[in-house]
């Protein structure tokens, strides 16, 4: 972004007063994917193995977390001290985008620092997921026993629990340089399953619901377009993802707008978080909140990424002028951007309170699809994007452009 004084800004902090050595019980799976990615995509894109050097240091703090009977990572663990624990309403259970959505950040450090400890424990992770039979068609069951690792529900789909898991399998194929095709062929048969199990033809429109029993559909699973566009644009020839690859892009823009028009609707411009599905193509708001969230401008920037369809373009700058109309707290007298109380509604103050993910995630896909230098799939060839929007070299060494 041009934004390099700030960047020396941040970097000089983050060398003299970042420290991980604390008495303080973190989330595994976030803190991993926001801060082991993030110092991880600082170390790519600047070449400063001070962002490597703390990137291993709290990658090493997390690595406890694993040692459990399944090799799947406990929700929460203690960064001095090492003690796991899980979250006490789950009862020793865990959710499977927590646990299948942190292997794109500790193959990277480990393809970095050459310490192969942080691979070893995601993949086993991934690979106990894997090793259990699908409640349906490619769909995983979205909550496991913590100890064996078997699943715990027949509940699937691309809801919270879910969502980041398969967005996961794609990606970790590409960061493969697309050689280890079990993660391919598991993408491949979770799209046969989405088609067969959640997407909803409602009239026109094509809707996905958070698992195969909801009539629900969260803006988390705005993502899914822009994954299904990516997967189609990489699929190999002979593989049942090449066979299937027109009808992924055509879904993939017929969700695209399904999620777009959750936007377009509102009197704010602003989508709510969850919706209910109604019959004849609509739906009515479930949570009619905005909280910021990434998904369909992450997905608008793969359609047009893959497409060069100018539209994509038009709609993200309509969700940028809402977002600055509603959730600018600077017209209320604040700083920053909050989360909008009712999409419905206009006038209202946004909420006081910023997610990271908004400027992390947002607001770089939003500026990263009218730049022409990232809005191509040429800019990924090396390189792959984390659920947090980090963006990683594929053989995780630096690029070395400060």
């Amino acid at each position: 972004m041009g934004m390099k004084e700030e960047f020396h800004e941040a970097e000089a902090w983050v060398e003299k007063s970042l420290t991980f050595n604390k008495d303080y019980e973190v989330t595994v799976f976030e803190t991993t994917i926001r801060m082991v990615g993030g110092l991880l995509a600082a170390f790519s894109l600047s070449g400063n193995k001070m962002f490597l050097t703390k990137a291993e240091d709290i990658g090493t703090r997390l690595m406890p977390a694993f040692d459990t009977p399944s090799q799947m990572a406990a929700a929460s663990v203690n960064l001095q001290t090492g003690k796991r624990a899980y979250l006490s309403w789950m009862a020793g259970r865990v959710v499977l985008s927590e646990v299948g959505s942190v292997q794109l950040e500790m193959r990277h450090l480990s393809a970095s620092t050459g310490n192969t400890v942080f691979k070893q424990k995601g993949d086993a992770a991934m690979d106990k997921i894997l090793s259990q039979s699908p409640v349906r068609t490619g769909l995983y069951g979205d909550v496991m026993d913590g100890n064996s690792g078997s699943p715990t529900s027949q509940r699937a789909g691309v809801g919270a629990f879910s969502d980041s898991f398969y967005e996961y399998l794609l990606k970790l194929w590409l960061q493969s340089d697309r050689k280890e095709t079990k993660y391919r062929d598991a993408w491949d048969a979770f799209v046969e399953g989405a088609h067969q199990n959640l997407f909803r033809k409602q009239g026109q429109r094509t809707f996905i619901t958070s698992t195969s029993e909801s009539h629900m559909m969260e803006h988390l699973a705005c993502f899914l377009p822009g994954a299904m566009a990516l997967g189609s644009a990489t699929a190999l020839e002979g593989t049942k993802g090449f066979e299937n690859k027109e009808r992924d892009l055509r879904t993939a823009r017929e969700l695209m707008d399904t999620c777009f028009e959750l936007y377009r609707s509102q009197p704010t411009g602003l989508a709510a978080d969850t919706v209910s599905l109604n019959g004849a193509g609509g739906f009515q708001n479930s949570d009619s909140t905005y909280k910021l969230r990434p998904e369909t401008a992450e997905s608008l920037y793969w359609l047009h990424a893959v497409t060069g369809d100018a539209m994509y373009r038009d709609n993200a700058w309509a969700i940028y002028n809402a977002i600055q109309d509603n959730c600018n707290a600077a017209k209320f007298g604040g700083a920053g951007f909050g989360a909008y109380p009712n999409v419905a509604s206009k006038g209202s103050a946004p909420n006081d309170k910023m997610e990271s993910f908004f400027l992390g995630e947002t607001l770089k896909y939003l500026f990263m699809i009218f730049d022409d230098t990232y809005s191509s799939l040429d800019f990924f060839k090396d390189k792959i994007i984390t659920t947090e929007a980090h963006v990683l070299l594929f053989k995780g060494g630096p690029e070395g452009k400060r």
